[in-house]
């Protein structure tokens, strides 16, 4: 089994054969690093069948690649444990999950792991909780949820206004922080598909991926509203409207969204700082030319999917913004003049400087949206995306596809990767293929304001 972006992610029944040696190698690793670890169980916006695995440093960010290979080779039987160790303070493991039927089931198998290997490792189990919530409270060292809670318990300063705003919760584990966050602070917003009792209902005609993929409005859904979405561990979130059509105002929207907020704020300071937009292969062209002609000072550079990617690169600048289409993303200020002004403070106390952040976001966007002046329809406006397509095509090995580091371009086999850029030049449209990380499938982009059907034809008769 293969640690992806994600960490492992499967059908449930999958993910509980290996979890007892999850917890084998991690207790491992925190014992010989000598350091905390997270473990978050969620398979986001999968369907409720399936679910993961994914394992956080002691900072609240992804693990590093030695790391990951260390976990993957020894899920996979390539090497053995060394359980011999000198004596060291006790460390601590953070488990989270969200509202999964499996998770109690892998939860506890991976418990047995990890007291396999020590009983001196703190083993604190925060129960159901966000991803980014997990991550949070692994950052902060902290057992308490409500220390996740509490960051927010001035939003009212804000002056935000919750009175048009239905959030769809995806009947996952969103539901319980905002429902929380609504009463501390007797908030106005509606929370809608909010059952997270009967579980195949989870991400079920609901939640950020169901709306992108079907461009369909969520079950019950309240018209006239503007609306935003989660996913089912709320990492991810899009918002959108519904005018004669449905509007979608997803990552790249946010993206934008964010870039004009940062760079209104850079403006007052005569030293010049280092602004990012870091993306992914799937983001519209259309988003990356607007952010390019009407910002001079940012830099903008493209990735491979999956956050840690985009957030590693984001690292590199004073202050970034990263997103995928898909919703996931976040802002970092990374230098201390920045970090210590006061307009960047109010942003740091809605964001999640740690990691993506479903409920954070919702946050910020309605600030930025105040500060800037412009209502939803205003922001929707600002441009017109290129129409695109993405679909999967099954094939029987998906490992004698390779692609570049970036995953836009194929470097084997080379004569598909020729065919696309005779494509490209024909329709003057912009595709790739890259292979699924799980399944023998390929994953094929096409944008272009033109002509889609006729592309997809074209590629799928020479496939």
């Amino acid at each position: 089994m293969k640690y992806g972006t994600s960490g492992f992610r499967d059908k449930a029944e999958n993910i509980i054969n290996i979890s007892y040696k999850i917890g084998e190698v991690l207790g491992n690793l925190s014992i010989s690093q000598n350091k905390n670890y997270g473990i978050m169980i969620t398979a986001s916006h999968n369907e409720f069948k399936d679910n993961g695995v994914k394992i956080v440093d002691n900072n609240g960010c992804l693990i590093k690649e030695n790391e990951e290979k260390i976990i993957e080779d020894y899920i996979n039987n390539l090497i053995k444990l060394n359980k011999t160790f000198e004596f060291i303070s006790p460390k601590n493991i953070y488990i989270g999950n969200d509202t999964r039927s499996s998770s109690n089931i892998i939860k506890n198998k991976i418990i047995d792991g990890i007291r396999s290997i020590s009983k001196i490792i703190n083993i604190i189990d925060l129960g159901k909780v966000t991803t980014p919530q997990h991550h949070y409270l692994v950052y902060n060292k902290s057992i308490n949820l409500n220390d996740y809670i509490d960051k927010y318990q001035n939003i009212n300063k804000f002056k935000l206004d919750f009175s048009n705003l239905v959030i769809d919760c995806a009947n996952g584990i969103g539901y319980y922080p905002l429902d929380k966050i609504k009463i501390l602070n007797k908030l106005s917003y509606k929370l809608i598909n909010t059952c997270t009792s009967t579980f195949n209902l989870l991400n079920h005609e609901a939640g950020t991926d169901y709306i992108i993929s079907n461009n369909r409005l969520p079950s019950n859904f309240i018209y006239n509203k503007l609306s935003c979405s989660l996913d089912g561990d709320a990492d991810r979130f899009i918002f959108y409207y519904y005018d004669d059509k449905l509007n979608i105002l997803d990552g790249d929207y946010i993206a934008i969204l964010y870039v004009k907020m940062i760079s209104k704020l850079l403006k007052k300071f005569k030293k010049k700082y280092s602004f990012g937009y870091i993306h992914t292969p799937y983001t519209n062209k259309a988003i990356i030319n607007y952010i390019k002609s009407s910002n001079s000072n940012i830099s903008i550079e493209c990735t491979a999917t999956g956050v840690k990617n985009l957030h590693h690169k984001a690292l590199e600048y004073d202050v970034s913004v990263y997103f995928e289409s898909n919703g996931h993303g976040t802002l970092l200020v990374n230098n201390n003049d920045l970090r210590n002004d006061v307009d960047f403070i109010k942003i740091d106390n809605l964001n999640n400087k740690i990691v993506g952040d479903g409920i954070s976001g919702i946050f910020c966007v309605l600030y930025f949206l105040k500060e800037l002046k412009i209502d939803y329809k205003d922001w929707f406006n600002l441009v017109i995306k290129n129409n695109n397509i993405l679909y999967k095509k099954n094939v029987k090995d998906r490992s004698i596809y390779k692609t570049n580091k970036n995953g836009d371009r194929l470097i084997e086999p080379k004569i598909l990767q020729d065919k696309l850029d005779d494509i490209m030049n024909k329709y003057n449209c912009f595709t790739f293929i890259r292979p699924s990380g799980t399944e023998n499938v390929l994953r094929i982009y096409i944008e272009s304001n033109d002509n889609l059907y006729n592309i997809r034809k074209e590629i799928d008769d020479y496939l």
